[in-house]
C-alpha cells in the first residue's frame, strides 16, 4: 500500500475498493500488515474481495 502510495501522485481513496489482488509471493510471506494499513483507512469498505494471483505478481491484474 505504501509503495502504491508513492506511485500515485493523490492520497488514495479505498472507498470504492471492491477488490485487492496479492501476488503468490507476497501472500505467502503474509498480507497482515497490508491488511492493516488498509484498516486504518476510516472510508474503507469492509465488504471487499482478496484474491491471490498464483504463479505471478498482482501488476498484471490491474
Amino acid at each position: 500500500m505504501w509503495s502504491l502510495s508513492t506511485d500515485v501522485p493523490r492520497r488514495l481513496y479505498v472507498a470504492h475498493l471492491r477488490e485487492i489482488v496479492f501476488g503468490e509471493e507476497m501472500a505467502r510471506a503474509g498480507i497482515a500488515k497490508p491488511l492493516d494499513v488498509l484498516s486504518r483507512q476510516k472510508e474503507l469498505r469492509s465488504d471487499f474481495y482478496m484474491t491471490v494471483a498464483k504463479g505471478s505478481t498482482a501488476y498484471g491484474y490491474a
